[in-house]
């Protein structure tokens, strides 16, 4: 019954994704992207709530009986892909999804007798790019974390929450595939500080810092065979800088990286390496060293429980064998969502190329967003009926990593880090 509105709601999902693909923004700057979900939920009949400093939208079902409160979520942001702002993660997929959960809600929601709220949420800034934008706005005080659900949680968006819910795109076989868990990381920035020297004339007079940063990026491949295989340990250095002139000795060399493991215990384990092997190498070429270390994502974790409820439910909208992922190396703030409460992360299909690569296209709108809308408006359901029993089962036998949004932060918080050697 939902599969079949949600296929006659298909012109209008393709014009969602459509509109969004042609728009895209990067993070904390989707501001006609925000502007555009708001002006969707509007017309749909929704009152919202909107962002000043940064964009966002939240848009809320209040079925007026007490119980759990369930958060859909679309993530707005673009990657940059040859200095352009592309939707190759299928963010433009996943807010028609949010908007057309929201379709199906105004359409149907009459026919279901639902406990508590379900909210409608266009969050910021998922992808981990443009840094010192970032940075930037950290400075002048526009935001307090350099991603977006993190910065909506400290501006309180999500207290109302109790499960969050969203489903990725990726280019596979299946229709849809459930995840369980994946790696967490910390963003790091290097800057090696040597003498600049005339390269042809008197290059002895020089400290170059391209040769420390190119012997730490061996140091660092040196270690690679200490980090075990239940670690999932990802360390992929470049250079964003590597000197000014070809005729000029290099004097500063700046290296940007990620460090990715499975548990925040193995990253700082591995970071610690990582970080003795730009220091020493730094001391070996006579050059000074500045680390800048900023948190990323924290690791991720779907519980085999939600798992378990939701599977029926994806059979009856896919209509096909489900299958789990084991555990993936790459990172998400739903991370910091799941350090907090229960979600849901799964990957839909109905795309087609390389994630994050300028081949990555939807090929299947049937499945991507007729049954991509449909799935994330049956979970909802399905967790809210029956005075609310699963969304309840699920919130108690969660353990998350933390109890409250507080120790998050002070976990967070704790993870800037600074080395400076000279």
């Amino acid at each position: 019954m939902i599969l079949e509105q949600s296929r006659k709601n298909r012109d209008t999902l393709i014009n969602f994704a459509t509109h969004i693909y042609d728009h895209a923004e990067t993070g904390f700057k989707e501001k006609m992207t925000a502007e555009y979900i708001d002006e969707q939920f509007r017309k749909m009949g929704y009152e919202t709530i909107t962002g000043v400093e940064i964009p966002y939208v939240k848009a809320t079902y209040d079925s007026k009986k007490p119980g759990p409160a369930i958060a859909i979520i679309g993530e707005m942001d673009s990657i940059i892909i040859n200095d352009k702002p592309v939707h190759a993660c299928g963010h433009n997929i996943e807010c028609t999804n949010l908007l057309g959960s929201a379709l199906l809600l105004k359409q149907m929601i009459e026919q279901y007798d639902i406990t508590g709220k379900i909210h409608f949420m266009a969050v910021p800034a998922e992808e981990h790019i443009e840094m010192q934008h970032r940075l930037d706005l950290m400075k002048k005080g526009v935001i307090r974390y350099p991603s977006g659900k993190p910065e909506l949680m400290y501006r309180g968006l999500f207290d109302d929450v109790d499960i969050c819910i969203m489903a990725h795109c990726m280019p596979q076989e299946n229709e849809i595939t459930l995840s369980t868990s994946s790696n967490g990381n910390i963003i790091k920035k290097v800057t090696f500080t040597g003498k600049a020297a005339h390269a042809g004339n008197a290059p002895e007079e020089g400290v170059n810092a391209l040769y420390a940063a190119n012997l730490s990026l061996n140091a660092i491949n040196a270690l690679r065979e200490t980090f075990t295989e239940k670690q999932y340990a990802r360390v992929h250095p470049i250079i964003t800088k590597g000197g000014d002139a070809v005729n000029v000795i290099p004097s500063e060399v700046i290296i940007e990286s990620y460090i990715r493991a499975a548990t925040l215990d193995d990253i700082s384990q591995i970071n610690d390496k990582v970080n003795r092997a730009f220091v020493g190498c730094a001391h070996a070429m006579g050059t000074k060293v500045e680390i800048n270390d900023v948190p990323g994502y924290l690791p991720m974790y779907t519980s085999p429980l939600m798992n378990d409820y939701v599977l029926p439910v994806a059979k009856s909208v896919f209509n096909k064998e489900i299958e789990t992922f084991p555990h993936l190396g790459l990172c998400s703030d739903m991370g910091d969502m799941s350090s907090v409460m229960p979600i849901l992360h799964p990957y839909i299909g109905g795309v087609s190329g390389t994630l994050h690569g300028n081949d990555f296209r939807m090929t299947d709108p049937d499945i991507a967003l007729v049954k991509g809308s449909a799935f994330l408006f049956s979970v909802s359901v399905s967790f809210l009926v029956n005075n609310a029993a699963v969304a309840y089962n699920i919130i108690n036998e969660y353990k998350p990593l933390f109890n409250n949004f507080r120790e998050y932060f002070t976990k967070f918080d704790s993870m800037y880090n600074t080395i400076i050697s000279e």
